[in-house]
Protein backbone atom coordinates (compact mmCIF):
# COMPACT_ATOMS: atom_id res chain seq x y z
CA UNK A 1 0.00 0.00 0.00
CA UNK A 2 2.86 2.26 0.47
CA UNK A 3 4.80 3.67 -2.48
CA UNK A 4 6.81 6.62 -3.28
CA UNK A 5 9.73 6.29 -1.00
CA UNK A 6 13.43 7.09 -1.67
CA UNK A 7 15.99 7.26 1.08
CA UNK A 8 17.59 10.41 1.97
CA UNK A 9 21.25 10.28 3.42
CA UNK A 10 22.60 12.10 6.82
CA UNK A 11 20.29 9.66 9.51
CA UNK A 12 16.82 10.30 7.61
CA UNK A 13 15.80 6.83 6.95
CA UNK A 14 13.42 7.03 4.53
CA UNK A 15 10.48 9.57 3.78
CA UNK A 16 7.31 7.88 2.27
CA UNK A 17 3.87 8.62 0.48
CA UNK A 18 1.14 6.40 1.74
CA UNK A 19 -1.43 6.04 -0.37
CA UNK A 20 -3.63 4.10 1.96
CA UNK A 21 -3.81 7.12 4.44
CA UNK A 22 -3.09 10.04 2.38
CA UNK A 23 -0.24 11.34 4.68
CA UNK A 24 3.58 11.53 4.02
CA UNK A 25 5.88 10.28 6.77
CA UNK A 26 9.65 10.32 7.64
CA UNK A 27 11.23 7.65 9.51
CA UNK A 28 14.78 8.46 10.90
CA UNK A 29 17.50 6.28 12.56
CA UNK A 30 19.71 7.12 15.22
CA UNK A 31 22.40 5.20 16.89
CA UNK A 32 23.05 3.87 19.93
CA UNK A 33 21.01 5.88 22.98
CA UNK A 34 23.80 8.24 24.88
CA UNK A 35 23.82 6.05 28.70
CA UNK A 36 22.47 2.43 29.71
CA UNK A 37 18.69 3.47 29.67
CA UNK A 38 18.35 1.47 26.52
CA UNK A 39 14.21 1.14 26.69
CA UNK A 40 14.03 4.88 27.27
CA UNK A 41 15.58 5.60 23.70
CA UNK A 42 12.38 3.74 22.33
CA UNK A 43 9.55 5.26 23.88
CA UNK A 44 7.71 7.13 22.15
CA UNK A 45 5.93 10.82 23.03
CA UNK A 46 3.39 11.49 20.17
CA UNK A 47 3.28 15.25 19.57
CA UNK A 48 0.29 16.95 17.77
CA UNK A 49 1.35 19.62 15.60
CA UNK A 50 -2.13 20.24 14.83
CA UNK A 51 -4.70 18.41 12.93
CA UNK A 52 -3.53 15.43 10.76
CA UNK A 53 0.39 15.94 12.22
CA UNK A 54 2.40 14.26 14.34
CA UNK A 55 5.74 13.70 15.96
CA UNK A 56 6.96 10.70 17.27
CA UNK A 57 9.74 11.77 19.69
CA UNK A 58 12.31 9.13 21.94
CA UNK A 59 12.80 9.30 25.46
CA UNK A 60 16.42 11.25 24.63
CA UNK A 61 13.99 14.35 22.66
CA UNK A 62 14.69 12.35 19.52
CA UNK A 63 12.70 12.59 16.68
CA UNK A 64 11.79 9.28 15.30
CA UNK A 65 9.03 9.66 12.71
CA UNK A 66 7.35 11.91 11.47
CA UNK A 67 3.60 11.53 10.46
CA UNK A 68 1.60 14.81 8.20
CA UNK A 69 -1.61 13.86 5.95
CA UNK A 70 -2.04 15.90 2.76
CA UNK A 71 -4.30 17.79 3.68
CA UNK A 72 -3.21 18.97 7.04
CA UNK A 73 -3.27 23.02 8.15
CA UNK A 74 -0.28 24.53 7.45
CA UNK A 75 2.38 25.85 10.11
CA UNK A 76 3.21 22.29 11.19
CA UNK A 77 6.70 22.81 10.58
CA UNK A 78 6.93 26.08 11.83
CA UNK A 79 4.90 24.41 15.19
CA UNK A 80 7.82 21.28 15.08
CA UNK A 81 10.51 23.40 15.21
CA UNK A 82 9.46 25.47 18.06
CA UNK A 83 8.41 22.09 20.22
CA UNK A 84 11.34 20.11 19.37
CA UNK A 85 14.58 21.03 19.77
CA UNK A 86 15.59 19.33 16.10
CA UNK A 87 18.90 18.65 14.69
CA UNK A 88 20.40 19.54 11.18
CA UNK A 89 18.91 16.17 10.20
CA UNK A 90 15.50 16.49 11.55
CA UNK A 91 15.12 19.58 10.49
CA UNK A 92 16.35 18.35 7.00
CA UNK A 93 13.80 15.42 7.09
CA UNK A 94 11.20 17.56 7.92
CA UNK A 95 12.02 19.95 5.18
CA UNK A 96 11.90 16.61 2.60
CA UNK A 97 8.00 15.74 4.19
CA UNK A 98 6.65 19.68 3.39
CA UNK A 99 8.54 19.14 -0.01
CA UNK A 100 6.25 15.88 -0.79
CA UNK A 101 3.51 17.79 0.54
CA UNK A 102 3.71 20.92 -1.26
CA UNK A 103 4.57 19.05 -4.92
CA UNK A 104 1.78 16.47 -4.53
CA UNK A 105 -1.34 16.87 -6.72
CA UNK A 106 -4.44 15.77 -5.52
CA UNK A 107 -5.38 14.30 -8.47
CA UNK A 108 -2.52 11.71 -7.93
CA UNK A 109 -3.86 10.34 -5.15
CA UNK A 110 -5.78 7.13 -6.07
CA UNK A 111 -7.74 6.42 -3.39
CA UNK A 112 -10.76 8.62 -1.50
CA UNK A 113 -8.74 11.30 0.47
CA UNK A 114 -10.46 11.49 3.90
CA UNK A 115 -9.83 14.72 6.60
CA UNK A 116 -9.05 13.26 9.26
CA UNK A 117 -11.03 15.75 11.72
CA UNK A 118 -13.66 14.80 9.79
CA UNK A 119 -14.67 11.62 11.41
CA UNK A 120 -16.98 10.96 13.95
CA UNK A 121 -19.14 8.72 16.08
CA UNK A 122 -22.59 7.87 14.48
CA UNK A 123 -23.99 5.56 16.87
CA UNK A 124 -23.03 3.98 20.60
CA UNK A 125 -22.40 0.20 21.10
CA UNK A 126 -25.21 0.13 23.31
CA UNK A 127 -26.32 -3.97 23.55
CA UNK A 128 -23.77 -5.17 21.13
CA UNK A 129 -22.06 -8.05 22.03
CA UNK A 130 -18.45 -7.82 22.63
CA UNK A 131 -16.00 -10.67 23.02
CA UNK A 132 -12.66 -9.38 24.72
CA UNK A 133 -10.39 -12.21 24.77
CA UNK A 134 -7.20 -12.16 27.32
CA UNK A 135 -9.65 -10.05 29.97
CA UNK A 136 -7.91 -11.13 33.43
CA UNK A 137 -5.64 -8.26 33.40
CA UNK A 138 -3.77 -4.91 32.20
CA UNK A 139 -4.76 -4.21 28.44
CA UNK A 140 -8.02 -6.53 28.19
CA UNK A 141 -9.61 -6.00 31.64
CA UNK A 142 -9.43 -2.24 30.88
CA UNK A 143 -10.91 -2.70 27.48
CA UNK A 144 -13.31 -5.02 29.07
CA UNK A 145 -14.27 -2.72 31.62
CA UNK A 146 -14.58 0.79 29.09
CA UNK A 147 -16.88 -1.44 26.40
CA UNK A 148 -19.19 -2.57 29.30
CA UNK A 149 -19.35 1.77 30.62
CA UNK A 150 -20.30 2.30 26.91
CA UNK A 151 -23.33 0.02 27.29
CA UNK A 152 -21.85 -3.11 25.70
CA UNK A 153 -22.98 -7.10 26.86
CA UNK A 154 -19.37 -8.03 27.35
CA UNK A 155 -17.58 -11.77 27.62
CA UNK A 156 -14.01 -12.19 28.29
CA UNK A 157 -12.02 -15.07 28.65
CA UNK A 158 -8.93 -15.70 29.99
CA UNK A 159 -7.41 -19.36 31.07
CA UNK A 160 -8.59 -19.50 34.55
CA UNK A 161 -11.13 -17.87 36.93
CA UNK A 162 -9.31 -16.85 39.89
CA UNK A 163 -6.10 -16.28 38.07
CA UNK A 164 -2.81 -17.75 36.67
CA UNK A 165 0.72 -17.09 37.18
CA UNK A 166 1.08 -13.47 35.17
CA UNK A 167 4.08 -13.74 32.37
CA UNK A 168 6.11 -11.35 34.11
CA UNK A 169 9.98 -11.62 36.35
CA UNK A 170 7.53 -10.73 39.35
CA UNK A 171 4.08 -12.28 40.60
CA UNK A 172 0.88 -10.03 40.01
CA UNK A 173 -2.23 -11.42 41.62
CA UNK A 174 -5.07 -10.43 38.51
CA UNK A 175 -7.87 -12.60 37.77
CA UNK A 176 -10.76 -12.97 35.78
CA UNK A 177 -13.37 -12.61 38.33
CA UNK A 178 -11.85 -8.90 39.20
CA UNK A 179 -12.45 -8.00 35.84
CA UNK A 180 -16.06 -9.40 36.45
CA UNK A 181 -17.30 -8.35 39.60
CA UNK A 182 -16.42 -4.54 38.82
CA UNK A 183 -18.40 -4.47 35.31
CA UNK A 184 -20.90 -6.18 37.30
CA UNK A 185 -20.58 -3.74 40.40
CA UNK A 186 -21.15 -0.72 38.28
CA UNK A 187 -24.35 -2.12 36.62
CA UNK A 188 -22.71 -3.62 33.81
CA UNK A 189 -23.70 -7.03 31.51
CA UNK A 190 -20.52 -9.26 31.78
CA UNK A 191 -20.15 -13.22 31.16
CA UNK A 192 -16.71 -14.96 31.82
CA UNK A 193 -15.53 -17.65 29.52
CA UNK A 194 -12.96 -19.35 30.42
CA UNK A 195 -10.45 -20.81 27.42
CA UNK A 196 -6.77 -21.31 26.77
CA UNK A 197 -6.30 -19.63 23.18
CA UNK A 198 -2.67 -21.95 23.13
CA UNK A 199 -5.29 -24.61 22.07
CA UNK A 200 -6.22 -24.64 18.57
CA UNK A 201 -10.06 -25.98 19.78
CA UNK A 202 -10.68 -22.93 22.09
CA UNK A 203 -11.77 -20.46 19.41
CA UNK A 204 -14.62 -22.38 18.35
CA UNK A 205 -15.70 -23.50 21.90
CA UNK A 206 -15.33 -19.38 22.74
CA UNK A 207 -17.66 -18.03 19.62
CA UNK A 208 -20.14 -21.16 20.21
CA UNK A 209 -20.34 -20.52 24.87
CA UNK A 210 -20.53 -16.82 23.80
CA UNK A 211 -23.73 -17.06 21.40
CA UNK A 212 -25.05 -18.89 23.82
CA UNK A 213 -24.95 -16.68 26.58
CA UNK A 214 -25.43 -13.21 24.91
CA UNK A 215 -26.14 -13.45 21.29
CA UNK A 216 -23.71 -13.12 18.02
CA UNK A 217 -20.56 -11.57 18.60
CA UNK A 218 -21.02 -7.68 17.27
CA UNK A 219 -17.57 -6.74 18.25
CA UNK A 220 -14.38 -8.76 18.57
CA UNK A 221 -11.38 -7.59 20.72
CA UNK A 222 -8.45 -10.30 19.81
CA UNK A 223 -6.01 -8.65 22.64
CA UNK A 224 -4.72 -11.55 24.41
CA UNK A 225 -1.36 -11.91 23.54
CA UNK A 226 1.80 -14.11 24.77
CA UNK A 227 4.78 -11.58 25.26
CA UNK A 228 8.21 -13.87 25.25
CA UNK A 229 11.70 -11.94 24.66
CA UNK A 230 14.61 -14.27 23.92
CA UNK A 231 17.64 -13.92 21.54
CA UNK A 232 17.56 -16.24 18.58
CA UNK A 233 19.22 -19.59 20.54
CA UNK A 234 17.28 -19.20 23.32
CA UNK A 235 14.46 -20.67 20.96
CA UNK A 236 12.74 -23.66 20.31
CA UNK A 237 10.53 -24.73 17.70
CA UNK A 238 7.86 -25.37 20.00
CA UNK A 239 7.76 -22.46 21.98
CA UNK A 240 7.56 -20.50 18.44
CA UNK A 241 4.58 -22.21 17.40
CA UNK A 242 3.29 -21.86 20.76
CA UNK A 243 3.58 -18.05 20.78
CA UNK A 244 2.12 -17.88 17.37
CA UNK A 245 -0.75 -20.07 18.18
CA UNK A 246 -1.88 -17.46 21.04
CA UNK A 247 -0.99 -14.62 19.41
CA UNK A 248 -1.33 -15.20 15.71
CA UNK A 249 -3.12 -18.26 14.61
CA UNK A 250 -5.67 -18.14 17.42
CA UNK A 251 -7.33 -14.80 16.46
CA UNK A 252 -7.43 -15.75 13.14
CA UNK A 253 -9.60 -18.44 13.56
CA UNK A 254 -11.61 -16.30 16.00
CA UNK A 255 -12.10 -13.82 12.72
CA UNK A 256 -12.71 -16.88 11.00
CA UNK A 257 -15.49 -17.92 13.27
CA UNK A 258 -17.11 -14.50 13.36
CA UNK A 259 -16.66 -12.41 9.54
CA UNK A 260 -19.57 -14.93 8.27
CA UNK A 261 -22.27 -13.96 10.29
CA UNK A 262 -21.27 -9.82 10.59
CA UNK A 263 -20.79 -10.05 6.94
CA UNK A 264 -24.68 -11.80 6.65
CA UNK A 265 -25.91 -8.87 8.91
CA UNK A 266 -23.78 -6.21 7.51
CA UNK A 267 -22.46 -4.77 10.13
CA UNK A 268 -19.53 -5.44 13.05
CA UNK A 269 -16.07 -4.51 13.76
CA UNK A 270 -13.00 -6.38 15.15
CA UNK A 271 -10.24 -4.92 16.61
CA UNK A 272 -6.84 -6.06 16.71
CA UNK A 273 -4.59 -5.52 19.81
CA UNK A 274 -1.14 -5.12 18.38
CA UNK A 275 2.59 -3.36 19.32
CA UNK A 276 4.60 -0.75 18.10
CA UNK A 277 7.31 -3.65 17.85
CA UNK A 278 5.39 -4.72 14.74
CA UNK A 279 7.68 -2.03 13.06
CA UNK A 280 10.82 -2.77 11.06
CA UNK A 281 13.93 -1.84 13.73
CA UNK A 282 15.11 1.40 13.02
CA UNK A 283 18.98 1.10 11.40
CA UNK A 284 21.15 0.08 10.96
CA UNK A 285 23.35 1.37 13.24
CA UNK A 286 20.95 -0.33 15.44
CA UNK A 287 20.05 1.25 18.74
CA UNK A 288 20.42 -0.52 22.20
CA UNK A 289 16.78 -0.98 22.47
CA UNK A 290 16.92 -3.05 18.75
CA UNK A 291 19.91 -4.94 20.14
CA UNK A 292 18.95 -5.52 23.59
CA UNK A 293 15.07 -5.84 23.86
CA UNK A 294 14.81 -9.47 21.82
CA UNK A 295 11.49 -8.77 20.10
CA UNK A 296 12.39 -11.08 16.47
CA UNK A 297 9.42 -13.56 17.48
CA UNK A 298 6.93 -11.24 19.31
CA UNK A 299 7.40 -8.85 16.96
CA UNK A 300 6.87 -11.24 13.52
CA UNK A 301 3.77 -12.32 15.39
CA UNK A 302 1.81 -8.58 15.91
CA UNK A 303 3.23 -7.69 12.34
CA UNK A 304 1.46 -10.85 11.18
CA UNK A 305 -1.63 -9.56 13.32
CA UNK A 306 -1.26 -6.58 11.49
CA UNK A 307 -1.09 -7.91 8.16
CA UNK A 308 -4.21 -9.86 8.54
CA UNK A 309 -6.30 -6.76 9.65
CA UNK A 310 -4.95 -4.61 6.72
CA UNK A 311 -5.86 -8.08 4.30
CA UNK A 312 -9.45 -9.68 6.37
CA UNK A 313 -10.43 -5.75 6.03
CA UNK A 314 -10.00 -5.83 2.01
CA UNK A 315 -12.46 -8.94 2.06
CA UNK A 316 -14.79 -7.19 4.33
CA UNK A 317 -15.48 -3.61 3.57
CA UNK A 318 -17.99 -3.93 1.08
CA UNK A 319 -20.41 -5.51 4.13
CA UNK A 320 -19.81 -2.55 6.71
CA UNK A 321 -17.74 -4.84 8.80
CA UNK A 322 -14.49 -2.87 10.54
CA UNK A 323 -10.94 -4.26 10.97
CA UNK A 324 -7.93 -2.76 12.40
CA UNK A 325 -5.02 -2.81 14.43
CA UNK A 326 -4.46 -0.57 17.05
CA UNK A 327 -0.97 -0.58 19.35
CA UNK A 328 0.01 1.76 22.96
CA UNK A 329 1.92 4.78 21.59
CA UNK A 330 4.83 2.76 23.56
CA UNK A 331 4.62 1.12 26.05
CA UNK A 332 0.93 0.79 28.25
CA UNK A 333 0.67 1.50 32.26
CA UNK A 334 0.08 -2.03 33.20
CA UNK A 335 0.71 -3.80 36.39
CA UNK A 336 2.88 -6.38 34.26
CA UNK A 337 4.78 -3.50 32.57
CA UNK A 338 5.72 -1.39 35.73
CA UNK A 339 6.61 -4.91 37.28
CA UNK A 340 8.96 -5.66 34.71
CA UNK A 341 10.32 -1.95 33.72
CA UNK A 342 12.41 -0.34 35.74
CA UNK A 343 12.33 2.64 32.92
CA UNK A 344 8.61 2.81 33.58
CA UNK A 345 8.93 3.55 37.24
CA UNK A 346 11.59 6.20 36.98
CA UNK A 347 9.66 7.89 33.98
CA UNK A 348 5.94 7.12 33.83
CA UNK A 349 5.52 9.91 31.82
CA UNK A 350 6.34 7.71 29.12
CA UNK A 351 4.30 4.90 30.02
CA UNK A 352 0.78 5.24 28.35
CA UNK A 353 -2.56 4.58 30.73
CA UNK A 354 -4.71 2.16 30.05
CA UNK A 355 -7.44 4.58 29.76
CA UNK A 356 -6.19 6.07 26.28
CA UNK A 357 -5.86 2.52 24.41
CA UNK A 358 -8.76 1.49 26.01
CA UNK A 359 -10.68 4.92 24.29
CA UNK A 360 -8.82 4.19 20.99
CA UNK A 361 -10.59 0.43 20.87
CA UNK A 362 -13.78 2.11 21.97
CA UNK A 363 -13.73 4.90 18.96
CA UNK A 364 -12.62 1.70 16.66
CA UNK A 365 -15.52 -0.19 17.93
CA UNK A 366 -18.12 2.70 16.80
CA UNK A 367 -19.82 2.98 13.13
CA UNK A 368 -17.90 5.89 11.66
CA UNK A 369 -18.98 7.82 8.73
CA UNK A 370 -16.51 7.76 6.55
CA UNK A 371 -15.80 3.88 7.80
CA UNK A 372 -12.27 3.40 9.04
CA UNK A 373 -11.02 -0.26 8.70
CA UNK A 374 -7.87 -1.76 7.42
CA UNK A 375 -5.66 0.54 9.85
CA UNK A 376 -2.89 0.04 11.61
CA UNK A 377 -2.96 2.71 14.33
CA UNK A 378 -1.42 4.00 17.58
CA UNK A 379 -3.92 5.16 19.99
CA UNK A 380 -2.75 8.79 21.38
CA UNK A 381 -2.93 10.11 17.32
CA UNK A 382 -5.95 8.45 16.46
CA UNK A 383 -7.87 9.99 19.27
CA UNK A 384 -6.87 13.55 18.89
CA UNK A 385 -7.11 13.30 14.74
CA UNK A 386 -11.02 12.01 15.73
CA UNK A 387 -10.58 14.82 18.19
CA UNK A 388 -11.80 12.42 21.07
CA UNK A 389 -11.33 13.05 24.43
CA UNK A 390 -9.96 10.16 26.73
CA UNK A 391 -12.66 8.74 28.84
CA UNK A 392 -12.35 6.81 32.33
CA UNK A 393 -12.47 3.38 32.63
CA UNK A 394 -16.11 3.90 34.02
CA UNK A 395 -17.34 6.28 31.16
CA UNK A 396 -16.47 9.72 33.44
CA UNK A 397 -13.82 12.08 33.15
CA UNK A 398 -9.99 11.22 33.38
CA UNK A 399 -7.45 13.43 34.08
CA UNK A 400 -3.80 11.78 33.49
CA UNK A 401 -1.27 14.60 35.66
CA UNK A 402 1.41 12.71 33.57
CA UNK A 403 -0.30 12.91 30.20
CA UNK A 404 2.25 14.58 27.79
CA UNK A 405 -1.01 15.09 24.84
CA UNK A 406 -3.76 16.72 26.52
CA UNK A 407 -6.59 14.57 25.00
CA UNK A 408 -9.08 15.65 28.29
CA UNK A 409 -12.22 16.72 27.73
CA UNK A 410 -12.36 20.27 26.97
CA UNK A 411 -15.94 20.91 28.40
CA UNK A 412 -15.21 21.27 32.39
CA UNK A 413 -17.00 19.23 34.35
CA UNK A 414 -18.83 16.99 31.88
CA UNK A 415 -19.09 13.80 32.75
CA UNK A 416 -21.17 10.61 31.00
CA UNK A 417 -23.19 8.19 33.44
CA UNK A 418 -20.62 6.17 35.36
CA UNK A 419 -23.47 3.81 35.23
CA UNK A 420 -24.75 1.32 32.47
CA UNK A 421 -27.69 2.43 30.55
CA UNK A 422 -30.96 1.19 32.18
CA UNK A 423 -31.88 -0.57 28.84
CA UNK A 424 -29.06 -3.00 28.56
CA UNK A 425 -30.36 -5.64 30.25
CA UNK A 426 -33.81 -6.03 28.38
CA UNK A 427 -31.67 -5.80 25.40
CA UNK A 428 -29.31 -8.80 26.21
CA UNK A 429 -32.54 -10.61 27.22
CA UNK A 430 -33.95 -9.72 23.70
CA UNK A 431 -30.76 -10.84 22.18
CA UNK A 432 -30.78 -14.46 23.81
CA UNK A 433 -34.34 -15.32 22.61
CA UNK A 434 -33.49 -13.93 19.17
Amino acid sequence: MRDGGFALPQGCDRVVVDFATSSVEAVLDHPDAPNDEWAFGIARLEMSLGIGAWAYVDGFGRLRRLRVHLEAPTGWLDRLQKTCRCTDVEVFAAKQVARVIATFEQTNVNVETRDPSTTRPQSSIVGRVVLVTGASRGIGAAIAKRLAAAGALVAVTARTLEGHPAQSDESIDTTLIDTVNVIRELGGVVEPVLADLADPGAPEAIVAEVAGLLGPIDILVNNAARGVYLPLENWSSAAVARLFQVNVFSPFALCRLVIPEMKRRRTGAIVNVSSIVADRPLGPPYGLFERKSFTTVYGMAKAALDRMSTGLAVECCDYDVRINSISPSGGARTPGALAASKMFNRYPEYAEPLETITEAVLALSEPTQPMITGRVLTSGSLLADLDRPVRALDGGPFDDHFAVIDLRDPIAGEALPHKVPPSTRRVAADRRRA
